[in-house]
């Protein structure tokens, strides 16, 4: 069996709508980072990650992802997709960013399947972007 898990950070409840709208969301293991202690977050040995968060301002990634530093350091050939919200009037230099940030801690020694950014609550086109992006990670 396939050992796949979603981690996600959200305030606003843009960024967990999107996980919530996985067709085989409940086949993932899935963790609310907000209900976490940064001790607590543990990646295990899943082979498959997705990591949602939004984004503050510009281009920072909530304070939460500097506490755990450690565990995303230390993860290692995992298949990992990035999802997130941001607010474009950022410019597309900070749009997002906080996935900018993560995607260059985690690329060195992981695969990065994907990059999804979206802005406020996720559309039908970016609800299905997401689903097709998942669904390519197992391909």
């Amino acid at each position: 069996m396939i050992s796949k898990a979603i981690y996600y950070f959200s305030i606003t409840g843009n960024t967990k709508s999107l996980v919530e709208q996985l067709d085989d969301f409940t086949e993932w293991d899935v963790y609310d980072l907000n209900d976490m202690k940064p001790s607590e977050v543990n990646f295990k040995d899943y082979e498959y990650i997705l990591i949602g968060t939004m984004t503050l301002g510009r281009g920072v990634p909530p304070a939460f992802f500097r506490k755990i530093f450690p565990q995303l350091s230390t993860m290692e050939k995992r298949k990992i997709g990035l999802f997130g919200s941001g607010q474009s009037h950022y410019g597309d230099e900070y749009f997002c960013g906080a996935l900018d940030v993560l995607e260059g801690l985690l690329e060195k020694k992981n695969d990065i399947n994907f990059k999804l950014k979206f802005e406020s609550y996720p559309t039908p086109i970016v609800i299905n972007e997401f689903k097709q992006l998942t669904k390519e990670m197992f391909i």
